[in-house]
């Protein structure tokens, strides 16, 4: 039951503030409104935006460490 409040705390909390209004609140309550279906497709909903977060952040990182790497290289290719 725990994990399941945190779950719809963090379903409601859209602006990742650590804080959920009023506004937000009616709002996620009526768009869960029905079965268990419901929660369980805003849930993956919301574990889906996590992961194309992160996906994101690991492609800007890995977009720069390969900037670097080029600058890196076209140094070296100069003494030569």
């Amino acid at each position: 039951l725990s994990d399941d409040i945190w779950t719809w705390f963090m379903l409601l909390d859209t602006e990742e503030t650590g804080l959920v209004d009023i506004d937000a609140f009616v709002s996620g309550c009526m768009q869960l409104y029905g079965t268990a279906r419901s929660m369980q497709m805003a849930k993956m909903s919301y574990e889906n935006k996590l992961l194309r977060d992160a996906v994101s952040d690991m492609r800007e990182e890995i977009g720069k460490e390969f900037a670097t790497l080029k600058v890196k290289l076209d140094f070296h290719q100069e003494d030569f």
